[in-house]
């Protein structure tokens, strides 16, 4: 707040002080190869200088567990979802090294399917990175699986945030319309189901989606766990190559990742000031910040000049 007022009555005071400097010819008196230079260095530095409300598009695919043979590997098993979603702007990396030795701060998002922890359950160690990853501001990802299949690799993990993934089966292909408000649904009327797991889900999750009306039988769950994001899905085929072009399908994934990608809101702090106040210096030190910086170029060139 207070390099809100100190921009906007320090480029009020100098734009009105120095306006002429901009009709003085003398500060102009330089090659055309000067000013080109300095128009540039000024670009570049409004470029650099651009407010980021997303955080970096880099997903990555754990498969350090093991992958099956049944699916392949999760860069190929989700070839579509990735050349879809990097249209986008997202890329994603496939890891089979230990999440231990990964510096996941370089990512948006964990992605972890029981295709790629096929063989092995993740450790305690590696659960507590991926919750302090999470409690950071990361987000997690998980596509688990009916009972066939072996949940027991990923539970551990998804309990951690209140999941237990691969209850029981859901009907073997049906479409479900049962969804909830979730940001994920936006423009969404549903998802078709093949064979998925049901969820049991308590606190601090929530339930987002259900195989028989709402709240019964949840099929997705998510939660917000301080500043990081936690969503999992009982169904790993739901994006796979065969899958992502099936109704809704494609828009719910970028849904899924543009909610993941984007920063948890910071809560709202007390306010002192009349309110109105806020968003006024905040517009004007947008305005007048840049008017700023030229003044006091050009006051050097004006030295440099004379």
């Amino acid at each position: 707040m207070l390099y809100h007022r100190f921009s906007y009555f320090y480029c009020i005071n100098w734009y009105f002080e120095n306006f002429n400097l901009f009709l003085d010819k003398e500060v102009f008196r330089m090659k055309k190869s000067r000013l080109s230079i300095l128009i540039l260095l000024i670009l570049i530095g409004l470029w650099t200088s651009e407010d980021k409300s997303f955080a970096s598009k880099r997903i990555l695919l754990d498969a350090s567990h093991g992958i099956s043979s049944m699916y392949g590997s999760p860069a190929v098993y989700f070839a579509d979802m990735i050349d879809y979603l990097d249209l986008y702007g997202y890329t994603f990396e496939e890891s089979s090294s230990s999440v231990l030795t990964v510096d996941l701060v370089d990512y948006c998002v964990l992605g972890i399917t029981l295709t790629g922890a096929w063989y092995s359950p993740y450790e305690p160690v590696e659960i507590d990175k991926i919750y302090h990853y999470v409690y950071n501001g990361g987000s997690l990802l998980v596509l688990a699986e009916n009972p066939s299949c072996p949940n027991e690799n990923i539970n551990p993990l998804t309990e951690r945030f209140g999941v237990i993934c691969g209850v029981e089966n859901s009907e073997y292909y049906a479409f479900c319309p049962y969804i909830s408000t979730h940001p994920i649904f936006s423009g969404i009327s549903g998802f078709y189901l093949a064979d998925d797991g049901i969820l049991s889900v308590t606190s601090p999750a929530e339930e987002i989606a259900w195989e028989y009306d709402l709240h019964i039988r949840p099929l997705m769950a998510s939660s917000n766990v301080n500043e990081g994001k936690f969503l999992v899905i009982g169904d790993t085929n739901i994006f796979d190559n065969s899958r992502l072009w099936k109704g809704d399908h494609r828009f719910l994934c970028k849904n899924i990742f543009d909610w993941l990608c984007r920063p948890v809101p910071s809560p709202t702090p007390t306010c002192t000031v009349t309110p109105a106040t806020i968003p006024v210096f905040s517009s004007f030190s947008f305005i007048f910040f840049p008017i700023l910086i030229v003044n006091i170029i050009l006051k050097f060139l004006k030295r440099l000049t004379q």
